[in-house]
């Protein structure tokens, strides 16, 4: 995860994710699952939830509980 940088990270977070409501939970094992990862460890998931957070402060995602959604 340190090799990818942050906005190409964002980015495939938020094409891994699609555009429906999904749990948090869900979406990080998703993004890794995007980016060839068999496994969700927990490098990618600290990242994972860093990108939700961050998307969420610059309006690119919003959230409803644990629940979270790409904005059109």
């Amino acid at each position: 995860m340190r090799d990818y940088e942050r906005e190409f990270q964002k980015e495939n977070f938020l094409s891994a994710i699609g555009r429906t409501w999904i749990e948090r939970e869900d979406a990080i094992r998703l993004f890794a699952r995007w980016l060839g990862y068999a496994r969700t460890g927990p490098i990618i998931e600290d990242a994972a939830r860093s990108l939700i957070n961050g998307l969420i402060r610059e309006g690119r995602l919003e959230k409803d509980g644990d629940r979270i959604r790409r904005v059109s």
